[in-house]
C-alpha cells in the first residue's frame, strides 16, 4: 500500500501538506528497521541511520506539538544531589516520576518534554505546558532578552527551573524540535526520546495516492493560496518532499486508510 501526499490538520484550522516525488510504501519501513539492527553497518549506513532517527522524531514532536495549544514553556535541570545528571536513564526515571505526581496538582495537564545535554555531560529538560492551573508558576524578577518575565516553577524541586509564557504556538512547536539532534540520537539509541501526556491531542492525518497530473494541479491549486512553502531532499535517497503550509485545505480525492502496524 503506498501513499505520495499526506495532509496533517492542525488545531488552528493550519494544513501542512507533504507531497513525496517518490511513494510511500506502508509495511517497508519496519523490515529496514530490522535490517539495520541486525546487518553490520558501514559508516556512512550508521550516520544515514542516525539521521532517519533524528528526522522522524523531530516529525512526531512537531506534529503533536503543532496539534496542541500551550501556556507555558519550561527548562528542568537536576541537582546532583536530587539525581545523577549525568545519567540519562536517571534523569528520565525522576522526570517521569514528577510528571506523574504533578498531575494530582493539574489532573488536567497536557505537556510535552525533549531531553538536552549540556556541554558538560549533564541532562536537562525542556517542555510545553498547558492547563497547569494547579502548579506554582511565580515570577523570578528576571527578563528574556526580550524583555519577557521569566518565572520559577515552585512545585518542581529537583534542580532549577525556568517558565516563560508562550505567545505562538507555532513557533514554539518549530522552537521545541530544534533539541533534537545527531548527538541526541546517537547517545539515546534505543531510548525514549520525548515524553508526551495522552490527554495530549494528534493532527489529523490523511493519506493519498495520486497520479503525476494530480500531485501537479494539487501543487497549483497550494501554491495560490499558500502561506509557507518548503522543498527538502531526503539524504542519501533519491526522494524529496514538497511542504506547503494553508489555512482551512481540504482534500477531495479518495483517502488510503493506513492499517496500523
Amino acid at each position: 500500500m503506498d501513499y505520495n501526499v499526506k495532509c496533517l490538520h492542525y488545531v488552528n484550522g493550519d494544513t501542512e501538506t507533504r507531497i513525496y516525488s517518490r511513494p510511500i510504501r506502508i509495511g517497508v519501513k519496519r523490515e529496514d528497521a530490522k535490517k539495520e539492527h541486525t546487518a553490520v553497518q558501514t559508516e556512512e549506513q550508521k550516520k544515514h541511520s542516525v539521521t532517519s532517527s533524528m528526522n522522524r522524531t523531530k516529525n512526531k514532536i512537531y506534529e503533536i506539538a503543532r496539534a496542541n495549544r500551550w501556556q507555558w514553556f519550561l527548562t528542568l535541570t537536576f541537582s546532583s544531589e536530587e539525581v545523577g545528571r549525568y545519567d540519562y536513564n536517571a534523569c528520565t526515571k525522576v522526570l517521569s516520576k514528577w510528571l506523574n505526581n504533578i498531575r494530582r496538582l493539574a489532573p488536567d495537564m497536557v505537556y510535552l518534554f525533549v531531553p538536552e545535554q549540556h556541554k558538560d555531560g549533564a541532562w536537562h529538560f525542556h517542555g510545553i505546558i498547558n492547563h497547569a492551573d494547579g502548579i506554582k508558576i511565580e515570577p523570578s524578577g528576571h527578563y528574556t532578552k526580550d524583555n519577557k518575565p521569566i518565572y520559577n516553577v515552585s512545585s518542581y524541586s529537583l534542580g532549577f527551573s525556568t517558565a516563560t509564557e508562550v505567545d505562538n504556538t507555532d513557533a514554539v512547536s518549530r522552537y521545541i524540535t530544534k533539541y533534537v539532534t545527531k548527538d541526541l540520537c546517537e547517545h539515546t539509541k534505543g531510548k525514549k526520546r520525548y515524553w508526551v501526556s495522552r490527554n495530549a491531542s494528534r493532527p489529523i492525518v490523511q493519506h493519498f495516492e495520486m497520479t503525476g497530473q494530480e500531485t501537479m494541479v494539487l501543487t497549483k491549486e497550494l501554491q495560490e493560496d499558500c502561506q509557507g512553502e518548503k522543498f527538502v531532499q531526503c539524504p542519501n535517497t533519491p526522494r524529496n518532499i514538497r511542504y506547503f503550509q494553508n489555512a482551512g485545505l481540504t482534500i477531495c480525492h479518495e483517502e488510503i486508510d493506513i492499517p496500523d502496524l
